[in-house]
């Protein structure tokens, strides 16, 4: 994976490598992980993220003090970003597949889940992978949330999730309330409103 070589910066409100990646992330979602973050925390239980990007859903999960708050992420730069961020005592640096493996071998669970990570191929499905380990990872009445775009739809998240005995809730953000803030632009998000999907496990409210 070259790209974890590459450097980041952040330009009109939205984060780049320096490789031949369009944006991974923009301020463009600010109200989406707000919303997600506080259905996140509704449990005020311990809360797994994979995927910090530049942060947001992390310091809106922070902003409610939960009883614990584990980030995943794997490109150095956007870790070192992270420490800076003030997440020291909150993430860990590695691919989230070994990581995974690990929690699941030691047993470690978690209230909410979120997932929004990078998935550059159909090949490299990511998503699919991710969802397919989520029911070892919930505790029984658990969130499992994510971010509900192209990576999630390539992926078959829905799909695969409406097979299990989870509670399926789906809230729309408008999208004149997601661009009122927004400064950029061109937005990146596409312009429809967003379905914020969400699962509670074992059909538990």
């Amino acid at each position: 994976m070259d790209w974890l070589d590459s450097n980041i910066y952040i330009k009109e409100e939205a984060l780049y490598f320096d490789s031949k990646i369009p944006s991974v992330m923009s301020k463009d979602e600010d109200l989406i992980m707000e919303k997600s973050a506080q259905i996140l925390c509704k449990n005020k239980g311990s809360i797994l993220n994979v995927g910090f990007g530049m942060g947001i859903i992390d310091s809106y999960i922070k902003s409610y003090s939960p009883k614990k708050h584990t980030i995943i992420e794997i490109h150095p730069k956007v870790y070192e970003m992270a420490l800076e961020m003030g997440f020291k005592e909150n993430i860990i640096l590695g691919d989230w597949e070994d990581v995974v493996q690990e929690f699941i071998t030691d047993k470690v669970t978690f209230d909410s889940i979120y997932f929004d990570t990078i998935s550059f191929s159909k090949e490299n499905d990511q998503w699919g992978k991710f969802t397919k380990v989520v029911d070892k990872l919930l505790n029984p009445g658990g969130i499992y949330c994510f971010f509900n775009q192209y990576g999630s739809v390539r992926g078959k998240v829905e799909e695969y999730m409406d097979k299990l005995d989870y509670k399926k809730i789906v809230e729309i953000i408008p999208y004149d309330k997601i661009i009122k803030n927004v400064s950029r632009s061109n937005p990146k998000l596409s312009k429809k409103n967003y379905r914020l999907v969400y699962y509670i496990k074992n059909n538990l409210s």
